[in-house]
């Protein structure tokens, strides 16, 4: 009587390192998986990667005007509009403080700015960079904080229209 090995029953190996399918077209569609998940995320990162990474500064749209004489003042307010136009927040930015043109307080604080820095570079001129976007009474009542703090001439900043089409 022969007796056989159940513990290797083939000769070189047991099933495992043996068995060799008869389609190759599914293993190796198993073996890009991984390859294909990471060509996913790469791709992924790639197309949100200029909406993570912060833009420095803001863009302020001047209106287009001709060029004409204007005046030099170290004096500088920005007012612009952000937020989603159902809710617009209206700002301006003086000598790097932000100021909410909403709210009352932070005007009156806005317009002692602009009188201390008034008496303290002696300077009675201003130049205003107002976005278009922002409302034609904001504007005014911006004027009216730089009159009221002892400005004589506001000068509002717009960029250069191109002479050719």
């Amino acid at each position: 009587m022969q007796t056989t090995s159940i513990k290797d029953p083939l000769p070189g190996g047991d099933m495992r390192t043996r068995y060799v399918p008869d389609v190759r077209f599914r293993s190796g569609l198993l073996r890009m998986a991984p390859w294909l998940d990471i060509a996913l995320v790469i791709l992924y990162l790639l197309l949100l990667h200029s909406r993570i990474v912060l833009q420095p500064g803001v863009v302020v749209e001047l209106p287009d005007a001709q060029p004409g004489a204007g005046l030099a003042s170290p004096l500088i307010a920005v007012a612009l509009v952000s937020g989603p136009p159902r809710a617009p927040v209206y700002r301006v930015f003086f000598d790097n403080v932000q100021y909410a043109l909403d709210d009352e307080k932070r005007l009156e604080a806005l317009r002692a700015a602009l009188a201390e820095k008034r008496i303290h570079l002696n300077e009675t001129a201003l130049t205003l960079y107002a976005d278009r976007r922002i409302e034609h009474h904001h504007l005014m009542r911006l004027m009216q904080l730089a009159q009221e703090a002892g400005m004589q001439r506001i000068n509002l900043g717009t960029q250069p229209v191109d002479a050719q089409p």
